[in-house]
């Protein structure tokens, strides 16, 4: 209608796996399969000029399956959600935005899994575990603007979890300022918790007293805006608390804290005939979470990460890009007396291609293309597998090396 919309978002997939491995000397087939459901509901309601209501319920499914040996195992994870909310235009330069919503989360495991001690009296186990936590939260924002620049976000979210049976509050904020027509200041803040793995709460293996791990989140930046370029630049700290460690009397204790620094650049340049962009990124990671023995590089802290686009229309017809991606190596542990002590090589990857454009008839347009994937054919080092004891160290290589793909589409 003129005042409302409903969408509904229907998908469902499946896929089937078979791969040869070596286990313990031997061949074997894997073999996996699995089902994606996906059903989303939406609802957008308006009331006069003041009121805008909001309804969503989605739904969704994973199911997968994996065998090996003795290994057979069904794992299921559903999640399910209710929300809603109301947007009340108070006037030109403040709006308020209430809501509440329930969030359901579920994992089953059902199946046989092998055990890989030789000092254990039998080779498997039989395995029938559920987990199930229910969010309910409701939350609260107000958007305004003093003056004729200063704009403000403020708001709050309430969150209540039946598995660890807490509730958190986190206040939250952010403040835009221009200083010129081109450029503005950027400032927010607040807090923000994520429950853990809904695994770690197992009576026997895990922990089911856990607590929410939680975050302070400060973040500026500057953008800056004119004709064909743009410019960000954003630093950031973030404090952690409460994370998941292994615990020396009990599977898991809530004991860890770390934290995470950086600073983002971003700068675009767009132009009829040619466009590209440039972005760089500084990261340090620091946690003492799940097997780290002290405030330790997590797996993700890539410390700098540089990716270059460009693209150029040398006619209607022709158009040619290229990409080029470099990373500092991922951390990784060398011996059994360390925790990600040292990092693998640099990744670097550069890709190309140019497209023909062509119309054969009216309503046609067809396009031949020709593309390489890994221009210099550069052997990216992702990891290093290590046997138990640290004695024998195993490469684990990127898959693309240099790809050349060509081809066209068609459409009419």
């Amino acid at each position: 209608s003129n005042t409302g919309t409903a969408k509904l978002f229907l998908f469902r997939e499946g896929n089937q796996t078979g791969l040869e491995v070596a286990e313990q000397g031997e061949l074997s087939i894997f073999e996996g399969d699995g089902v994606t459901s996906l059903a989303n509901l939406q609802i957008k309601q308006a009331f006069g000029t003041s009121w805008v209501i909001s309804g969503n319920l989605a739904g969704s499914e994973f199911t997968r399956g994996q065998r090996l040996n003795i290994l057979d195992l069904d794992i299921t994870e559903s999640l399910n959600q209710l929300s809603f909310s109301m947007d009340y235009l108070g006037s030109a330069k403040w709006n308020i935005l209430t809501g509440a919503g329930i969030f359901q989360n579920e994992i089953s495991y059902q199946g046989q899994v092998p055990i890989y001690d030789e000092n254990s009296p039998i080779n498997s186990y039989d395995i029938d575990v559920a987990y199930k936590d229910v969010d309910s939260h409701v939350f609260q924002e107000l958007q305004g603007q003093i003056g004729d620049k200063l704009q403000y976000t403020v708001g709050w979210r309430g969150e209540n979890h039946t598995l660890s049976n807490t509730f958190t509050f986190d206040p939250r904020f952010s403040i835009s300022i221009p200083l010129t027509e081109e450029a503005t200041l950027l400032f927010s803040g607040g807090r923000y918790h994520q429950l853990p793995s809904l695994d770690y709460f197992d009576a026997d293996f895990g922990n089911a007293s856990l607590q929410p791990q939680r975050s302070w989140h400060a973040i500026s930046g500057l953008s800056f805006e004119k004709d064909k370029y743009l410019f960000r630049l954003e630093g950031y700290y973030k404090r952690y608390s409460q994370l998941v460690t292994e615990g020396s009397n009990r599977n898991f204790d809530s004991n860890g804290n770390g934290y995470s620094r950086g600073v983002d650049i971003f700068l675009k340049r767009n132009h009829p005939r040619y466009s590209g962009w440039v972005s760089y990124s500084f990261l340090q990671s620091r946690r003492e979470w799940l097997r780290a023995p002290n405030l330790s590089p997590t797996r993700f802290d890539i410390s700098n990460q540089l990716t270059f686009v460009g693209k150029a229309d040398l006619s209607l017809r022709w158009h040619l890009a290229f990409s080029y991606r470099f990373t500092t190596g991922r951390p990784y542990t060398s011996s059994a007396t360390t925790y990600l002590d040292s990092r693998v090589p640099d990744y670097h990857k550069a890709d190309a291609s140019i497209n023909y454009l062509r119309s054969f008839f009216p309503g046609n347009l067809t396009v031949f293309f020709f593309a390489v994937a890994n221009v210099f054919n550069r052997d990216n080092i992702f990891d290093y597998r290590y046997s138990a004891d640290f004695s024998r160290r195993e490469v684990v290589n990127s898959t693309m090396r240099r790809n050349v793909y060509f081809g066209l589409s068609f459409t009419f």
